[in-house]
């Protein structure tokens, strides 16, 4: 049901809550005060029974200090609220208007300016994206001497190109411009961003891939990438809390969470800095990304649309290798059909899903990683109280015994992509597997090679030669497969 290869969580001491949209009945407390007492694990094991606890409990358990969230109902954003505060150890809480880093939520906004800019007849899907480039120009090589870099294949991150991710700056660190991003050049520091796949072939998260299409957007339009996108997404939609601005401007900064990493320390400078605006530099709101999220719903649908016509919103949920969408990741068929996409920047975590048929969905934001047990328990709640399509009870699931020896030839790191490496180890013979965007969680056995998670219903799967070694291992969520190949 829920995208789960996402995410973590927080929780509170103080809560603020206000309603952005319809005023909040009684009936709508009342769901609202369900959400907040209702979580529930998304599996437990055997014989034991699902126990409910509150948001409160939650966010004190995982120690993290603020959340927000957007519910949206009928199509329509119903009620946000604000839980705990900006700041570890501070006194200002979270509000429904305390800005957040998006992360990589950054893309799917990206991609609305993209297709607008296609219906308006000034980009095209399926063109070499070299047409429009200017400054920077993708780099031709093996790879690309049949199969060219589209627009089509960088939103849905099958253009072949590299970089996966971005760290950020501190604000004591230069920042590199995207052409120097691009290249890999001082004082960026990360590698070039190259093709190294055949585009089309492979799908393959690409953060420099949503640079190529900044630095596109940038020189269509002759204009800074935080202008063209406030003035074809974000005023559109009327996201007022949101910006691409980097660094975040002064005026905004008071209104901003600080990020905390996954021991619980603050982000130095409260949080990074993302030139990268593309790919992570999104300060939004729920609220905000609750609008883009029912943007996308009321095209699918021909009702009201702002910005996209519904042929466009349906080529934007088409799947154009596994589950990857133009800007959204796309599960279910039917009525369990959603949308979604998951965030992460240091020191924040978010989740966006929404679910165009019943006019359902739901954004979380908090300031902190790996607590991502925690948003699967508010999901959870959400699901149920809302009835979400495809939302399923607590599932109980038996644990096998494995013998040590055998969990100690997993034991290695593993590529699932490009540079994203996935490390099993071993503690007090447990096995516990270091998840990108997920910290470290323990794997339990349901046979000798295949294990689950508690925290979401995601499963692993061993692979071993005839000699008995240990080659690679898959992982299957929402009816998605990927392998990662052991390199040690």
């Amino acid at each position: 049901m829920l995208r789960a290869k996402w995410i973590a969580f927080v929780l509170l001491t103080t809560a603020v809550s206000a309603s952005l949209s319809r005023a909040q009945s009684p009936a709508t407390q009342q769901r609202i005060s369900r959400v907040e007492n209702g979580l529930l694990p998304t599996i437990v094991f055997q014989g034991e029974a699902a126990k409910p606890s509150t948001i409160a409990a939650r966010m004190k358990h995982h120690k993290a200090p603020g959340l927000s969230v957007a519910i949206i109902n009928d199509g329509a954003l119903e009620w946000a609220r604000g839980y705990g505060v900006a700041e570890a150890g501070a006194q200002i809480p979270i509000t429904p208007t305390t800005l957040f880093q998006a992360g990589a939520v950054s893309k799917s906004a990206v991609s609305l300016a993209v297709l607008k800019m296609v219906e308006q007849g000034k980009l095209d899907l399926d063109e070499d994206v070299n047409k429009w480039l200017v400054n920077w120009r993708v780099p031709q090589n093996q790879f690309t001497a049949n199969e060219k870099v589209t627009l089509r294949r960088l939103l849905s991150h099958t253009a072949g190109a590299t970089v996966d991710g971005f760290s950020g700056y501190s604000d004591e660190q230069a920042l590199p411009s995207v052409v120097q991003v691009l290249a890999g050049a001082a004082p960026a520091h990360n590698p070039p961003v190259t093709i190294d796949l055949v585009p089309g072939s492979k799908y393959r998260q690409s953060g420099g891939g949503y640079v190529i299409v900044q630095q596109i957007l940038t020189d269509v339009t002759r204009e800074p990438f935080a202008n063209v996108m406030r003035k074809s997404v974000l005023s559109e939609l009327g996201m007022t809390n949101s910006t691409y601005d980097q660094p975040l401007p002064g005026s905004r900064a008071m209104s901003a969470a600080c990020g905390h990493r996954q021991d619980g320390a603050k982000v130095p400078g409260k949080w990074r800095i993302y030139p990268e605006q593309a790919a992570a530099g999104l300060w939004t709101t729920p609220s905000d990304l609750a609008h883009m999220a029912i943007e996308v719903q009321s095209a699918l649908i021909g009702k009201g649309q702002k910005l996209l016509s519904p042929q466009m919103a349906r080529l934007m949920l088409t799947p154009q290798l596994q589950n990857s969408g133009l800007g959204l990741f796309v599960d279910g068929r039917g009525e369990t059909e959603h949308f979604s996409h998951g965030g992460r920047n240091d020191g924040f975590d978010t989740i966006m899903i929404m679910y165009p048929r019943a006019g359902k969905g739901a954004v979380i934001m908090i300031n902190a990683n790996n607590n991502a047990g925690f948003v699967s328990e508010v999901l959870q709640s959400i699901a149920k109280e809302y009835q979400w399509p495809d939302y399923r009870p607590t599932r109980q699931r038996e644990v096998l015994k494995v013998d040590a020896a055998l969990l100690r030839s997993y034991e290695g790191r593993y590529r699932l992509n490009g540079d994203t490496f996935l490390t099993i180890h071993i503690e007090d013979d447990r096995l516990f597997a270091k998840l990108p965007g997920m910290g470290t969680v323990e794997l339990f056995a349901e046979s000798k090679n295949t294990f689950f998670i508690t925290i979401a219903d995601i499963h692993y799967a061993f692979i071993q030669d005839a000699a008995g070694e240990t080659t690679a291992l898959t992982i299957r969520a929402n009816r998605q497969e990927q392998t990662a190949t052991r390199v040690r």
